[in-house]
């Protein structure tokens, strides 16, 4: 399934939990997903966005969101409190890890 639905049920219901969370990118407001299109922010199809660029319900704007598994992006969100820590070792580029307590990005060379 690309979309949640409240009537979802069984394995379709664990299908689209799983999908939300290791295959979510670019998503219409409407929640859909869009499966195909894993490049850069500015690659989204024509009416998805990047998930993190839809603003947030009022008591969660002053959270910060970590997440991976979006090589592509190399680390950059734009958005203040989406924090990317996937930085592409897999692809040669850096090993990322961020310190919650003040931000900072450590990060070790993976071309070895």
């Amino acid at each position: 399934p690309e979309v949640w639905q409240d009537d979802l049920g069984g394995l379709e219901r664990l299908r689209v939990i799983t999908n939300y969370l290791t295959r979510m990118r670019f998503v219409t407001k409407e929640g859909r997903l869009d499966f195909k299109a894993k490049e850069s922010i500015d690659s989204a199809p024509s009416g998805f966005e990047p998930w993190f660029d839809f603003k947030r319900k009022k008591y969660d704007r002053d959270s910060k969101i970590f997440f991976g598994h979006w090589a592509a992006i190399n680390g950059f969100t734009g958005v203040e409190n989406a924090i990317a820590t996937d930085t592409g070792c897999v692809w040669g580029n850096n090993l990322s890890a961020i310190c919650i307590g003040n931000g900072e990005q450590i990060s070790c060379d993976c071309s070895h």
